[in-house]
């Protein structure tokens, strides 16, 4: 493969090498076209940041704050629908907030020379503080209406809805880069700034462009939304009902699907709605040494306001979830038997989440 190739189609070339070894290792089920939807369908989210990203590389800048802006779409949209918004309202909102993040980004690069590395980065800080400042620090699910999920579940001839967005806007991208006057001005400017300025191509508008339609992206994408108990899909109860894999570097215990794929998870809380659990864990569990049991959204929030009430102290809802089990174990012992539970953290965080759980319109 010659170099020129080699750079246009490597990618490709690496793509269609690991297919093929995963397909010899599993072919059945690998090839199987419910596992190729189900790929597609995790990867467009990737894909449609990564449509994003590129416009900035594209003009040779950054954007570090990538991330941030899909949690503000997210959160921004969440606690829109919460509110009652239209659920296409809401997304709007999140794509409109990603502008407007984007456009601040573009200006302080394009406009004063900052590099996008430092200004992207510093952002995306100030965003962390803003979305706290939204949620106060906690998960926002509760009250979500369920029409606002409807897009990451919904399926169209048995497609994904989010994978045919994600082909749409790659559609839309090859022709805006390679058949646009905009798009090619973007190449312009990577390519050479100077000879872009003496072809009359106004840099600043363009790099301010870039930067918005990359934070665009990031903002819909945000707005994809996810125990109720460990018999629905609402869970994270890995030790029930996951299996032995390997994810991000490790393996151990993880929720999948049928085709070994992370499976999406929930909790009310923020610190346990992740899909696995560390390997320290998954020894303890295999050996014996400890014993691991599933506490629904329900008998958290009671255990967390029985103890609030009972003892005046307001545990953090991921230990409220041990002393739900406290209170179910503690029955069936000897009144000389003595529990030690172990109450880290605290929960004053938690209480506007609870007071949603419960059904109380409050967004403080």
């Amino acid at each position: 493969m010659s170099g020129k190739a080699l750079k246009n189609y490597g990618m490709v070339a690496a793509l269609a090498v690991i297919i093929g070894i995963f397909g010899l290792l599993r072919p059945a089920s690998f090839f199987a076209l419910k596992n190729f939807l189900n790929i597609t369908r995790q990867a467009a989210p990737l894909a449609i940041v990564a449509l994003g990203a590129t416009f900035v590389m594209t003009v040779n800048e950054f954007d570090l704050s990538i991330g941030n802006i899909v949690s503000l779409g997210g959160v921004v949209a969440a606690l829109l629908s919460i509110r009652g918004v239209p659920v296409p309202a809401c997304f709007l909102a999140a794509v409109a907030a990603g502008i407007v993040v984007g456009g601040v980004n573009g200006v302080i690069v394009a406009k004063f020379g900052i590099l996008s590395f430092i200004t992207t980065l510093g952002m995306g800080t100030v965003l962390d503080g803003v979305i706290y400042g939204l949620t106060g620090g906690t998960t926002v699910f509760n009250g979500i209406p369920k029409s606002f999920t409807i897009p990451g579940i919904l399926k169209i001839a048995g497609i994904p809805f989010i994978t045919i967005v994600a082909v749409v806007l790659y559609l839309v991208f090859h022709i805006f880069m390679n058949h646009m006057a905009s798009g090619r001005k973007l190449y312009a400017i990577g390519g050479s700034e100077e000879a872009a300025k003496v072809a009359g191509i106004r840099i600043f508008r363009y790099r301010v462009l870039a930067f918005t339609l990359c934070a665009a992206l990031a903002g819909l994408i945000g707005c994809e939304a996810a125990g109720r108990g460990v018999n629905t899909a609402e869970t994270a109860a890995t030790i029930a009902t996951g299996r032995l894999g390997i994810f991000h570097g490790m393996k151990s215990y993880f929720c999948q699907d049928e085709y070994g794929q992370i499976a999406p998870v929930y909790s009310i809380s923020a610190g346990l709605d992740y899909p696995g659990i560390g390997p320290e864990h998954a020894n303890l569990y295999d050996t014996g040494r400890a014993r691991y049991v599933a506490i629904t959204d329900d008998e958290a929030v009671a255990a967390f306001e029985y103890l609030s009430r009972i003892e005046g102290i307001i545990p953090a809802i991921e230990s409220a979830h041990a002393i739900a089990y406290a209170m179910k174990l503690a029955p069936t012992m000897g009144k000389d038997k003595i529990i030690v539970v172990n109450v880290s953290g605290r929960g004053d965080k938690d209480c506007a989440a609870i007071a949603r759980y419960r059904g109380e319109d409050i967004h403080e």
